[in-house]
């Protein structure tokens, strides 16, 4: 995920567990050669916040109750965080993200949108899955959020023992100047051998191998080990050639052996889609990694947005060679609608068939299309892709939708009131030199009920951003269709219709990587009926994560998929082409109802859950499930075979299916 909004739901009041942070500067396992940025190992007291962190949690089997709603899952705990001790749950969307476990600890992002002022990665001991008990927190750079964090052992002549990766997201959060905080990118490097006493080996590794690329954020990663050396892979989230590649083999000095990305394979003859995006949130950029071992080769699983699905053969590092890349279905194969949005968001092989099979998952926080229709002097129509803003009040609050207005251009980036008469009108506005929130709040003093802001610069769509403002809607499109926008309006076009069509959420996709050549195919699809409900419930629909149960257990088939306001979701991959829904599980927290559903008075009731991440491992022989859920915590699951969802957990249900 890169962008969210910024929900916050209720909570009910929970008791509190105070845990003590260790103070012990521990002794080194390792040889001389691994040392911490600052030239020696961090102790505990170095490394963990220094202060006590309330945690609350639930153990009671919500299932049992109408605390949730629930097929094919058992609730065995969910641990909420406390950060300063306040008495307050630290939760709410925007709080943590994503989850991995090693050796019964889990290790919890943190997001903290938009202040960032609580960041790092929360460990919490689940070694007595209903009595987790949190351990500290390892911080990440000031004013830099975690959104990926993985965990691996190594052993060789520099390291011995578990390491942690933590991505650095820059929050660009405002000093209040007009500028931004100081912060950094890169990745952090900690020994987490013993979680209680962790220790630091490489902080915001930023360079490049030529040492110009600059501070840039990372947002995923994964490890792997080839040839007796371990590897780390990176989502940067500035440069071009956006997937690198470290070797991490002596930690402490982590070196870049390659970046790449797709102008090194797609073209705008061979990809169109891929060059040149699709939908609302048009654009190209890698977004997570995976890695695995199939047919003697090591394949790199890049999802790649509008690009989809990018194989890549890493078995030489240095020399990634490209295999083959997936297109979307541009009519769109769930919930008969037209169109693709794309938005590839992770990729995980299913094990069936040694790799064939990938499950892909797009990741789409907006169920609608936005368009903007005028007339030209031709006569024939114009229907142009737009992008709503996310600070602007939305379409769908105005009637009617298609909604016909005259528009009138503004005459430029409208970085001052001009004195235009834009009363009941629709702005055409230039982007440029200031925000998008001072656009419109000049656009609405001059008596516009809207606007649309166009490209200064090329056709990609932005998400326009702000802090808000009421009765104004705000549409953004490519500079091409803004030029000829103005020129209409010149020439005497009057109305305009600007219009949000429904398309759906993000869902899950099957890819046949063996179909022959380098186009892969798609041969299947799974998404919830509430991934396709017109009118959409409040709450995000979307897929996020997709993990496969651990190998060797009875759940090796099976795939666990957090899907925000959806909860928990268990498919059985064993047939990736046919999969079977077999579990969901939607936590209440005190809700009159579980949500989705309607309250009393038949309003739609936002979810109480929202799963970021989701991790399945085994604890003492029993599988579970780990949810990192922004609403309420790290919750652990049990899961049970031969479950049936049916047509899922559908609004006004109520108790289990």
């Amino acid at each position: 995920m890169r962008a969210t909004s910024a929900k916050r739901w209720w909570l009910p009041p929970v008791a509190a567990l105070v845990v003590a942070l260790p103070l012990a500067i521990p002794a080194s396992a390792h040889d001389d050669s691994i040392q911490g940025d600052g030239g020696a190992l961090y102790g505990a007291a170095d490394v963990y916040t220094r202060h006590e962190l309330s945690g609350h949690q639930t153990a009671e089997p919500a299932e049992s109750g109408p605390d949730a709603r629930s097929v094919g899952f058992e609730h065995v705990s969910t641990y909420t965080f406390d950060e300063d001790g306040d008495g307050e749950v630290d939760t709410g969307i925007g709080s943590i993200t994503d989850v991995w476990e090693h050796d019964g600890y889990a290790y919890v992002g943190t997001f903290y949108e938009p202040d960032c002022s609580r960041f790092g990665t929360r460990v919490v001991d689940v070694n007595d899955p209903a009595n987790p008990q949190y351990v500290g927190n390892l911080p990440s750079m000031p004013n830099t959020r975690v959104n990926d964090v993985k965990v691996a052992s190594m052993d060789n002549q520099h390291f011995s023992g578990d390491i942690l990766a933590a991505t650095q997201e820059p929050c660009f959060q405002s000093r209040g100047d007009g500028g931004s905080r100081e912060n950094k990118g890169g990745v952090v490097l900690y020994d987490v051998s013993d979680p209680a006493n962790p220790a630091l080996l490489k902080k915001a590794y930023i360079k490049g191998r030529t040492g110009t690329d600059g501070n840039f954020g990372v947002h995923n990663t994964y490890f792997w080990e080839s040839d007796g050396r371990t590897y780390l892979g990176l989502v940067d989230d500035d440069n071009v050639r956006d997937f690198r590649i470290l070797d991490i083999t002596k930690p402490t000095n982590p070196v870049e052996v390659a970046a790449v990305g797709w102008p090194d394979w797609l073209d705008e003859t061979s990809d169109p889609q891929g060059s040149g995006g699709l939908g609302s949130f048009a654009a190209t950029f890698i977004h997570d990694i995976w890695v695995e071992q199939h047919d003697g080769k090591t394949i790199g699983y890049l999802s790649y947005w509008d690009a989809g699905l990018i194989l890549l053969d890493l078995s030489d590092p240095a020399n990634p060679v490209f295999l083959g890349d997936s297109d979307y279905d541009t009519t769109g194969p769930e919930g008969d609608v037209t169109g693709e949005e794309g938005n590839s968001h992770v990729a995980v092989p299913a094990p069936a068939e040694d790799g064939r099979y990938v499950l892909m998952g797009d990741e789409d926080f907006s169920p609608y299309r936005s368009s903007v229709t005028y007339a030209p002097s031709t006569g024939v129509p114009v229907d142009v892709t737009a992008a709503e803003g996310s600070f602007t009040t939305p379409l769908s609050d105005f009637d009617p939708n298609p909604l016909p207005e005259e528009m009138v251009s503004a005459g430029g980036e409208l970085c001052s009131q001009n004195g235009v008469d834009m009363t009941g009108k629709i702005a055409l506005i230039s982007r440029g030199s200031c925000t998008f929130q001072l656009k419109a709040e000049n656009a609405k003093a001059q008596g516009a009920i809207g606007m649309v802001v166009y490209n200064n610069a090329g056709d990609s769509l932005v998400l326009m951003g702000g802090t808000g403002i009421d009765d104004f809607f705000g549409f953004f499109v490519g500079n091409s269709d803004g030029v000829a926008m103005e020129s209409a309006v010149a020439s005497g076009a009057t109305t305009f219709n600007v219009a949000n069509l429904f398309d759906g959420w993000g869902y899950l996709r099957v890819i046949d990587t063996r179909t022959g050549g380098d186009k892969f195919a798609e041969v299947g699809s799974f998404a919830p009926p509430n991934a396709f409900r017109d009118a959409p419930l409040p709450g995000d629909y979307t897929m996020h994560n997709i993990v496969m149960g651990p190998q060797g257990t009875e759940f090796a088939d099976t795939a666990f998929v957090s899907w925000y306001s959806d909860g928990m979701i268990a498919l059985d991959a064993s047939d990736p082409t046919n999969l079977d829904w077999t579990g969901q599980w939607i936590g209440c927290y005190g809700q009159s109802d579980c949500a989705p559903t309607l309250d009393s008075n038949g309003n739609a009731q936002a979810a109480a859950t929202n799963f970021w991440g989701v991790y399945p491992t085994v604890i003492d022989g029993q599988v579970y499930v780990l949810g990192s859920d922004r609403n309420n915590g790290l919750v652990v699951l049990k899961p049970s075979l031969g479950g049936d969802a049916g047509e899922g957990l559908q609004p006004g249900m109520g108790g289990t299916p």
